[in-house]
């Protein structure tokens, strides 16, 4: 059964398992590991609804026709003839289809490609087998804004979001009386409060070998963090670790399909500062 996934501005795709809706487009980019020319696909190409189809697969794939093309990577040379363009994901979210997925959204921008079919009112960009809530996240920020900083902060929230979930849902900082597990085990430097407490350091050769200045965070407010600072939400401390409790970007499909390695570094080793001052930071090292 068919259903439609609202992104805002107009903007929806259709999720279904089983797309065998004709289309009338004169490009589909077909994101799918084991495509197979069926009933269905072979019917558009030879009733001329649909020209081309690019198959876009992690996995070596078969050549088919000169109408079927496949490949790793989408290029401005496989979609520069492309009238109009349709997307279908066949496969699970993940670090391939995200990526791919930007350059899509990227090159038909830049080439002025209509993305989409025009139904009513609406544009229907393309076609999902899951809903997943990655899926969701990545669609709406590469076709709601154009603007990158509102892309990066969708992206941010959602992981910043997740991980407050995570840690309320699991408790596992165990907070009583202001102060975690780790305080009560007498085996912080701090009474209380956890691990909230700034600071600055020196270093040598890049290692930070000693430091001061510090204090609780300017930003706890009323026993609880008053800003969105990805580095302190993924941040865990030695008696966390040892119980296997780690988050790390590099884990994370959403964050390495958006970020790029020296992003992701860089979110995870800035502390203590306001969303607005990571998202600076952020804009510096964007995707050349």
């Amino acid at each position: 059964m068919m259903s439609k996934l609202n992104l805002g501005n107009g903007k929806y795709v259709t999720v279904n398992k089983k797309f065998d809706t004709d289309i009338y487009c004169h490009t589909i980019v077909c994101f799918d590991d084991n495509f197979s020319v069926n009933n269905f696909i072979n019917g558009q190409l030879q009733e001329g609804k649909v020209s081309k189809i690019i198959v876009v697969g992690s996995k070596p794939q078969v050549q088919y026709s000169n109408n079927v093309v496949f490949t790793h990577k989408l290029t401005k040379r496989l979609l520069k003839d492309s009238e109009q363009v349709f997307f279908m994901v066949n496969v699970d979210t993940d670090e391939f289809v995200i990526n791919n997925l930007i350059r899509l959204k990227d090159i038909c921008d830049e080439l002025a490609i209509p993305l989409g079919l025009r139904i009513k009112m609406d544009i229907v960009l393309g076609n999902i087998i899951k809903d997943d809530s990655d899926m969701v996240v990545t669609l709406k920020a590469l076709f709601t804004t154009n603007n990158l900083r509102s892309r990066y902060e969708m992206i941010y929230d959602y992981i910043c979001d997740n991980l407050d979930e995570l840690f309320q849902k699991n408790n596992f900082c165990q907070f009583e009386n202001d102060k975690c597990i780790y305080n009560r085990h007498d085996k912080s430097e701090y009474n209380v409060m956890g691990c909230c407490y700034s600071f600055k350091y020196h270093s040598l050769l890049g290692c930070p070998v000693s430091f001061y200045d510090i204090s609780l965070c300017k930003h706890l407010r009323s026993h609880s963090c008053s800003v969105k600072c990805l580095g302190c939400k993924l941040f865990t401390c030695k008696y966390l670790r040892k119980r296997g409790i780690v988050f790390k970007l590099d884990y994370m499909v959403i964050a390495k399909g958006f970020f790029t390695k020296g992003q992701r570094e860089l979110l995870r080793t800035t502390f203590f500062v306001t969303k607005e001052e990571v998202l600076d930071k952020l804009m510096k090292k964007c995707r050349g």
